[in-house]
């Protein structure tokens, strides 16, 4: 379905196949707008065993804390 502002791609961006998880409740916006980013001019987005982008979720958000270590 195409609104009157937007038109077809010439080729899609994601091929059907590719799941790329995001997780969060809900996801945050910049990690959104990252992967939106690198897919938009067909950057390579390393995924980990989760499929997940490994460039934002690489590390807990506990890594790091002086509280947790």
């Amino acid at each position: 379905i195409l609104y009157r502002h937007e038109r077809a791609l010439e080729k899609p961006l994601v091929s059907k196949s590719l799941v790329i998880n995001l997780p969060g409740c809900p996801i945050h916006p910049q990690n959104l707008a990252t992967v939106l980013l690198h897919l938009s001019k067909n950057n390579p987005l390393p995924l980990d065993t989760m499929n997940r982008p490994k460039e934002i979720y690489a590390r807990t958000v506990h890594q790091g804390c002086s509280r947790n270590e």
